[in-house]
């Protein structure tokens, strides 16, 4: 199949060739799932930024298909990217990390699907198949990317490692409440994403503050991470936020609505309070 593409069209496969192949540094188990977590977080927010932005255009957002590719090429990223920084054994950490989540969302959606009549066509036994779909084309990815990437020498992925350090432990944490609650309720699960923020924003920040000892780079790499949250909230969470408002004064918003809206705010404010605080005590101590 490829070969016969490759026929086709000599001149786009020869452009492929000519792109250099991102460069992965190798680092320890821990860093490398940080990494893969990165990673696979720019490549997921930037591919939604960019539906959210193109179809629109059309007035075709959102689309099943586009959430559907934006899986699959997150799924990718973190399956290459975890295998060229971190080796087999963090390929086969994060890849059992995915499963596991799958495994929460699918039991999770059995559960409600036993509660709706008429099931919506999602329930179905082709519809479950049909979820896990971007996931098998993801790990396809993945192959493809563990043959592309390169690894390099020199300085860790502090980038992706900070990235992953947001967005990993909010996986991690929406899932086990996920498990803990089932079917919570809307201050259940309120409360919850407040708690997964304030981890998520702790994590972020302690691990600037152990991984990187420049204060000006601790809040540049901050800053970059947090354009990309804040594009993705402001393209996506805030439309969603102001459609539930509704048209003629009529409200229809719950606490969950409200904290999915300040939620970046949460996790990048206690990051940064994490920095402000370390800067403090640092002049202070050199003042003394």
């Amino acid at each position: 199949m490829i070969d016969g593409l490759r026929a086709r069209s000599p001149q786009v496969f020869a452009a492929l060739q000519r792109i250099p192949p991102p460069r992965v540094a190798r680092v320890p188990f821990p860093w490398a799932i940080l990494t893969a977590a990165g990673a696979a977080f720019f490549v997921g927010a930037l591919l939604t930024i960019f539906f959210a932005v193109a179809l629109r255009i059309f007035g075709a957002y959102p689309a099943g298909w586009a959430s559907g590719l934006v899986t699959a090429a997150s799924v990718g990223t973190a399956i290459g990217v975890a295998s060229v920084a971190g080796g087999r054994s963090a390929l086969f950490a994060y890849a059992g990390w995915i499963v596991v989540e799958r495994f929460v969302t699918l039991t999770f959606q059995l559960r409600f699907c036993a509660t709706v009549f008429p099931a919506p066509s999602s329930c179905s036994f082709f519809g479950t198949l049909t979820t896990l779909f971007p996931y098998v084309l993801g790990g396809l990815l993945g192959y493809g990317l563990m043959r592309w990437l390169r690894v390099v020498d020199g300085e860790p992925n502090h980038l992706l490692e900070i990235a992953g350090a947001l967005a990993l432990p909010e996986a991690l944490a929406f899932t086990f409440f996920r498990v803990l609650f089932g079917s919570p309720t809307d201050l259940e699960a309120a409360l919850t994403q407040l708690l997964v923020a304030l981890v998520a924003g702790v994590a972020c920040g302690v691990l600037l503050r152990r991984r990187i000892t420049d204060p000006a780079r601790q809040w540049r790499l901050l800053a970059i991470v947090g354009v990309v949250v804040l594009g993705v909230w402001l393209l996506v969470a805030l439309p969603a936020f102001a459609e539930q408002i509704g048209v003629g004064g009529r409200v229809a918003v719950g606490l969950v609505g409200i904290v999915a809206v300040i939620f970046p705010f949460v996790e990048l404010g206690v990051a940064a309070t994490i920095l402000y605080m370390a800067e403090a005590r640092r002049l202070t101590a050199t003042a003394t």
